[in-house]
């Protein structure tokens, strides 16, 4: 993954607004590449503020050893125990504990296999973990859902997909054949999108909906990967490799209105990895230099 070197932000004539980077220290910085964002509040409504978690590539934050994750309190980066031993792909909050996923064996020195959590003061794992990479993270139902390149979670067979009820592992079907790589929920469906081109062993191009006991495809799905999921607007937004969606041409980036594909816009001139909602607006990054054909440095709205 490209990172962003630049950021050009895009506006329609109704939008003229300009926006520029301002002078000042800012946020320092991370060493190496982030893979994973989310916020966490580690007392819930309490007194302590909300933290921002980054993961990824990185083995200092700030001025502070992080091995692969840190946490952003609005003044100081702070390290969350001793870190992991390898990459951090994936965060979420679940159960009031913060949830990682990765490439790690280890987070705090506790064997965790690909996937960990933390409760404010120590890392532990969920069960036996997984047997490979963890690279999506998601809640639904009342469940946390882990997606990745692994074929066991907690020691029973799960193909690249599995639920954890707080207690134990458990596939969703029969899963998929190929990586799952983004996760996240739309119209009380579980969606997921990835290398995949079977879920449940039915085929499902790239991206499919699960809806609490079979998996089903979302139309006739994409020609290539899928790498990113958000919902905007009432809609589902997929990002990836892909340039056409439903059949339809769709440059790298495409919404599901809940029956047909549609392109935004013209899309991209390259591919889109990330995906979320900020200020009302959706944002898109990725290896793209153009976004509706207007330059765009690896990030657009």
């Amino acid at each position: 993954m490209r990172a962003a070197c630049g950021v050009a932000l895009f506006a329609t004539a109704a939008l003229a607004q300009e926006y520029e980077w301002l002078p000042g220290e800012g946020v320092p910085g991370v060493d190496g590449g982030v893979s994973a964002t989310t916020t966490w509040d580690p007392d819930g409504p309490g007194g302590q503020p909300e933290l921002l978690v980054a993961g990824g590539w990185f083995t200092v934050a700030g001025d502070v050893l992080a091995n692969h994750i840190a946490a952003w309190d609005g003044t100081t980066w702070q390290p969350l125990g001793s870190g992991m031993n390898d990459r951090v792909f994936a965060l979420t909050a679940y159960n009031g504990e913060l949830i990682a996923g990765g490439w790690f064996t280890t987070a705090g020195g506790v064997t965790c296999n690909a996937i960990a959590r933390w409760n404010g003061a120590t890392w532990q794992p969920l069960g036996s973990g997984m047997n490979y990479v963890v690279g999506a993270l998601t809640v639904y139902n009342g469940e946390l859902i882990a997606g990745g390149y692994f074929t066991t979670a907690g020691g029973n067979p799960a193909s690249c997909i599995a639920r954890w009820d707080g207690a134990t592992w458990q596939p969703l079907g029969s899963g998929m054949n190929d990586r799952v790589y983004a996760l996240t929920v739309y119209n009380g469906e579980l969606i997921a999108g990835g290398d995949f081109t079977t879920a449940g062993g039915d085929p499902a191009t790239y991206i499919a909906r699960w809806d609490g006991a079979t998996w089903q495809p979302l139309g006739s799905g994409m020609d290539w990967s899928v790498y990113a999921l958000t919902v905007y607007n009432g809609e589902l937004i997929a990002g990836g490799e892909f340039t056409t969606a439903g059949g339809n041409p769709a440059s790298y980036i495409a919404r599901w209105n809940g029956a047909t594909w549609q392109p935004l816009g013209s899309g991209m001139d390259d591919y889109v990895e990330a995906l979320t909602v900020y200020n009302g607006e959706l944002i898109a990054g990725g290896e793209f230099t153009t976004a509706g054909g207007n330059p765009a440095s690896y990030i657009a709205r």
